[in-house]
């Protein structure tokens, strides 16, 4: 959008050309169902486009043109021209290579993180003040990096547990543009019903937390960032059952908060990490933040939240302790985030070896009822 009106504005253009160029550059990728080169979105945008324009739009043959001509070749121009009967080729030539050229330069942020996006071709652009634009680009984006103020960031989490961990790690993993992501620590767990620890060790919790850390490091490869000298295995037992003992994680824990003056810890498990690193470094309440799902709604009734029960005398420490809190209850907060077998199926079979990975690990773990939905309240 905003390369969009940098050119329109450039070129003086009238206000139902700029019209016609935010609707494009607002919607032109709606009809995307994956990542990866699909030259057919631009059409189904195309087609989305009429329920989301004021109805009788003027220029709506030319929205839809511009749009369905901007995923595919340049040898379609005239078909496309054609099949929604334009008689003024030359505003649509102009205006689908504004729309070509602003897209375009947007791509150019893909380079800074992501080695699979080569520069953009400076040859590819079609309009002269595009060629311009190129620099201030990079130096919009190199300014936005250099001044964003991305949270330090801790994930808690039993990953072997449940799927929705996965799910939440890999997001957390494709957007560290936002986060600075310092450490990713095993919390304890056990009387999984989804991990696929064989049964006569579903409740040793060291087998738990052992197997969390490889689940965490394949993670880690699928999605394909180097971070795996920040992942620490955590707590194996609970205090509730007496644990008291160290680990690296909350070793790891204390050192992150101590020298940061903020630290944000998003824990998707049990709290007994998080409580033995307050036991341990007491300061620890004036210098982190504790975003925790766990729990349920307090008007529900009853707290027999896996997460909860888990460790109770954990929960017990981080609630007295003062430290600031952000509770996300799981029944009727959490539990909202559902999703089903056939949704996945369409967004995530076909997005590479973490896709696939993620879909089976749903089809794995999902009710057996055909088509019934499953949280994924981690995310």
């Amino acid at each position: 959008m905003l390369y969009t009106l940098f050119i329109a504005h450039h070129l003086e253009l009238d206000s139902s050309d700029i019209e016609v160029l935010v609707y494009a550059a607002l919607y032109h990728d709606i009809g995307r169902v994956n990542d990866k080169e699909d030259s057919c979105h631009g059409l189904r945008s195309s087609q989305i486009i009429e329920r989301i324009v004021p109805r009788n739009y003027a220029d709506i043959d030319i929205l839809k043109a511009v749009m369905e001509l901007h995923s595919v070749d340049d040898i379609h121009f005239a078909a496309i021209a054609k099949k929604h009967n334009l008689t003024d080729t030359n505003r649509f030539r102009f205006l689908y290579c504004i729309l070509k050229d602003a897209d375009a330069l947007d791509r150019v942020r893909l380079s800074y993180y992501n080695s699979d996006h080569s520069e953009l071709n400076p040859k590819m652009l079609r309009v002269p003040i595009s060629l311009r634009l190129l620099k201030a680009t990079h130096q919009l984006y190199e300014y936005f990096v250099k001044h964003s103020k991305r949270r330090n960031i801790i994930l808690d989490t039993d990953i072997e547990n449940e799927i929705d961990d996965k799910f939440a790690l890999t997001y957390l993993l494709q957007n560290l543009w936002m986060f600075d992501l310092e450490a990713i620590t095993m919390a304890p767990f056990y009387g999984s019903k989804y991990s696929i620890i064989k049964d006569n060790n579903i409740n040793n919790i060291d087998v738990g937390v052992e197997a969390s850390y490889n689940t965490a490091l394949r993670v880690i490869d699928m999605v394909g960032v180097d971070c795996k000298d920040k992942v620490f295995r955590g707590a194996t037992g609970t205090i509730s059952n007496g644990y008291t003992g160290d680990n690296e994680a909350v070793d790891r824990i204390i050192e992150i908060v101590s020298k940061n003056d903020r630290t944000d810890i998003m824990c998707i498990a049990a709290l007994t990490n998080i409580a033995l690193a307050i036991r341990k470094y007491p300061n620890m309440v004036n210098k982190a933040h504790v975003i925790w799902l766990g729990g349920n709604d307090f008007a529900y009734g009853r707290n027999d939240e896996f997460n909860f029960r888990q460790d109770i005398q954990a929960v017990r420490t981080v609630f007295g302790s003062g430290i600031d809190l952000t509770l996300i209850p799981c029944v009727n907060v959490g539990s909202v985030v559902l999703t089903t077998e056939p949704e996945l199926k369409i967004m995530l079979s076909e997005k590479g070896e973490i896709g696939r990975y993620l879909y089976s690990e749903f089809c794995r773990c999902k009710p057996a009822q055909s088509g019934k939905s499953k949280t994924i309240r981690n995310m």
